[in-house]
Formats: structure tokens, C-alpha cells, sequence
């Protein structure tokens, strides 16, 4: 089982921007405050940030990763999209930020980015089951946070994924 949450800078608005010192602080807090709600004092972590954003997750065993990004609905994707999948590709912005953060999350988890057929396969299947799937042995969570963020987990523990005190 994957534990997992996420607090707003308190007072901020979502896209407002914070000192990354700050920013990894309140990672750093919410991990904390995760690990003391689980009982989990030991074992796999991951924690991320995003703006006034912070997310963090735990598990009992396994490996694991989390990633939040801010879906700017102003950056320019195109060229980004190109990089990440190695080719041209028509990815709607929510589809291109679920990619994004699954190939984050993945790299944290497993120290190494996915392959281009495993990110051909999460694609698919993220507009499939945009909030969750499995791909072999790792399992993924997508959500949506206050309608500007996309939190991607992924583990290859225990199956399921559940939110712990998100806050905001």
C-alpha cells in the first residue's frame, strides 16, 4: 500500500511561486507529518514540490516516487513533448503533465527514466484509467489537485494507493 498527501502553502494561492528552500521545507514537513499519522518511521519515500505545492508519499516496502507539477496551461508543451516521448505527438496538456510526472515519478522510484515502450504504454493507458493503472509489477496513481496541479505516484509494492490528511 502507497500512502499519499498534499498541502498548500498555507494562505497561497496554487500557482503562486515560493523559495525553493521554502518549497522543500514543506516537503519535507508533510513527510514527516506522513510518516508519524502511517507508523511508518522507516522504509520507502519519496516527497515533491511545485510552486506552493507539497506532496509526499510512504510505503511499507518496495520502491517508490512521487512528482507534482504546476500544468501551466501557458507553457508551450510542444517542444517538451517532443523530448520526453522522442517524437511528435498531439498530447491534450493535461495528457502531456500526467506523462510528465509519470516519467518524474518513475525516475525517483527506479533511478532510471523510463523507456520509450513503457512511456508508449503509460500514454495509453493514462487515458485509459487517468487515475490509476498497472504496467507489469508498477503500479500508478494520477490525480488532479485543485484543478492546476497533476501528482503522479508510482510504486511497485503492495497494491493500492491511499490519501492521507491532504490539506488546502
Amino acid at each position: 500500500m502507497l500512502y499519499y498527501s498534499y498541502a498548500l502553502w498555507p494562505g497561497a494561492k496554487p500557482a503562486a511561486r515560493w523559495p525553493r528552500a521554502q518549497q522543500s521545507h514543506a516537503a519535507a514537513v508533510l513527510l514527516a507529518d506522513m510518516r508519524a499519522q502511517t507508523g511508518l518511521a522507516a522504509g520507502p519515500c519519496s516527497k515533491s514540490h511545485s510552486r506552493a505545492l507539497a506532496a509526499a508519499a510512504v510505503a511499507i516496502s518496495g520502491s517508490l516516487g512521487v512528482d507534482v507539477e504546476l500544468a501551466d496551461p501557458a507553457r508551450a508543451i510542444t517542444a517538451l513533448a517532443r523530448q520526453l516521448l522522442g517524437r511528435e505527438s498531439a498530447l491534450s496538456h493535461w495528457d502531456f503533465y500526467r506523462l510528465w510526472t509519470f516519467r518524474e515519478a518513475y525516475f525517483k522510484a527506479f533511478g532510471a527514466f523510463p523507456g520509450e515502450a513503457l512511456l508508449r504504454c503509460a500514454e495509453q493507458a493514462g487515458r485509459m484509467q487517468p487515475a490509476g493503472y498497472r504496467l507489469g509489477c508498477v503500479q500508478v496513481h494520477h490525480q488532479v489537485i485543485f484543478g492546476a496541479f497533476q501528482l503522479a505516484a508510482v510504486w511497485n509494492g503492495a497494491f493500492g494507493a491511499r490519501e492521507i490528511n491532504a490539506k488546502g
